[in-house]
């Protein structure tokens, strides 16, 4: 089977984006993305932010399931906004493939809880896993989509993250099956946050030395400011890794995570 996870940005990259979607959907099994915006709205593009690309991808991604986890209302990738949208992130699961259920849990704040005062210009969007449960092959699967609480910016910890980490690990292990948790965490690898995911799961990133999971469309890239990683895939020892790549191609200011897996 074959995963990928990735932070879509928005759809600020989108022609190259929706490119290497419908591309990678000829032999793709399951699709994780953040930062997916839904909107009843007639505007189209707000801010760089494609506001109803969840629909775009339901009519490229026709031969897959959606399973959605809505977070935040009233805001595209730069703030606050005055018409009707959502954030959330999205898993995209092939139709031959049987889902049980799924939960979109919250690990840091709760829906809506962003402040909307402009003067901070700091809107910390809540951080939620959104979990699948599958069966395939005889096997149960868990799958877990995570964006991670984004604020500060440092991506190290906090008492938050540290909670953050807590609540997923507490939701993993009390399910069955083998489990797979990817997304953006917004966290630096040395950080205590990560290390206590590591404790019942392999790192990816790590066992195969992975040197970003930021593309160079990345407006920090290059620069003193930038961070080379965000991005994780873990997966539980029973699960049976046939590759894993993150590529150097720019459809997102995030590299895609590719999981091929038995």
């Amino acid at each position: 089977m074959k995963l990928i996870s990735l932070n879509i940005w928005g759809g600020r990259a989108y022609d190259p984006l929706m490119d290497f979607i419908k591309k990678s959907a000829k032999d793709t099994d399951i699709f994780c993305f953040q930062e997916v915006f839904s909107s009843p709205a007639k505007v189209k593009v707000s801010r760089n932010t494609y506001v109803n690309i969840l629909a775009d991808l339901v009519v490229v991604l026709d031969g897959y399931n959606l399973f959605w986890g809505p977070k935040q209302d009233g805001f595209d990738n730069a703030g606050p906004v005055d018409f009707e949208v959502t954030e959330g992130s999205a898993t995209f699961i092939k139709k031959y493939i049987t889902a049980e259920s799924y939960d979109n849990f919250f690990i840091c704040g709760e829906r809506n809880s962003a402040s909307r005062d402009v003067s901070t210009k700091c809107y910390p969007f809540p951080a939620s896993m959104l979990c699948t449960r599958i069966n395939t092959g005889g096997k149960r699967y868990v799958i877990g989509n995570v964006y991670g609480f984004p604020y500060p910016g440092t991506k190290l910890d906090t008492p938050e993250r540290l909670e953050q980490s807590r609540k997923i690990k507490k939701v993993l292990e009390n399910d069955t099956g083998e489990k797979i948790l990817c997304g953006d965490l917004n966290l630096m690898p040395g950080t205590e946050s990560i290390k206590m995911l590591e404790g019942n799961m392999e790192n990816l990133i790590k066992k195969y030395k992975v040197m970003t999971t930021r593309s160079r469309i990345n407006p920090y890239f290059g620069t003193s400011e930038e961070q080379k990683f965000a991005d994780y895939t873990f997966v539980s020892p029973g699960i049976r890794v046939k590759d894993f790549q993150v590529p150097d191609i720019s459809v997102s200011d995030h590299l895609p995570m590719i999981l091929s897996f038995e």
